[in-house]
């Protein structure tokens, strides 16, 4: 898929039950996170709940979907262990890192936790690519 370098196509929850296939800023990489070139995403159930609006959660316009695998496309300056071309999927859990569950490895009890695709404003159901912390990277094994 060819994409210029300040766009790139997402499928945006515009309003409840209500989609747009549109061009949104690509996310910019921070020096601890990646940039991943999404290949396929799952739908979840609470997806469909939050096209429907009724958990409340997903508030429009939001690019939806937070289980996704890709490659990476660019890293971070202080990334380590990670390179552009490795194949991964992730945690879409984004956390502060400063919290007293942080400070204790228990991220998923973050006072300041959002979730991609979920309670945040970056891009992964059907995009070109997401950003995530490099953190919350898992390897799959190439192919072949």
């Amino acid at each position: 898929m060819s994409i210029d370098k300040q766009s790139m196509k997402a499928l945006m929850l515009t309003s409840y039950r209500q989609f747009s296939y549109t061009d949104v800023p690509i996310p910019v990489v921070t020096e601890h996170s990646v940039l991943v070139r999404i290949h396929s995403c799952g739908i979840c159930g609470s997806d469909i709940h939050g096209m429907t609006g009724v958990t409340g959660r997903r508030m429009p316009p939001i690019i939806m979907g937070h289980e996704a695998a890709g490659t990476i496309e660019s890293v971070g300056a202080q990334v380590t262990g990670w390179k552009p071309g490795d194949r991964v999927t992730f945690d879409s859990t984004v956390f502060c890192g400063e919290c007293w569950y942080c400070r204790r490895g228990q991220i998923n009890l973050c006072e300041n936790r959002r979730v991609l695709g979920v309670s945040c404003d970056v891009p992964v159901a059907q995009s070109d690519q997401t950003h995530t912390l490099s953190l919350v990277l898992e390897s799959f094994p190439s192919r072949g």
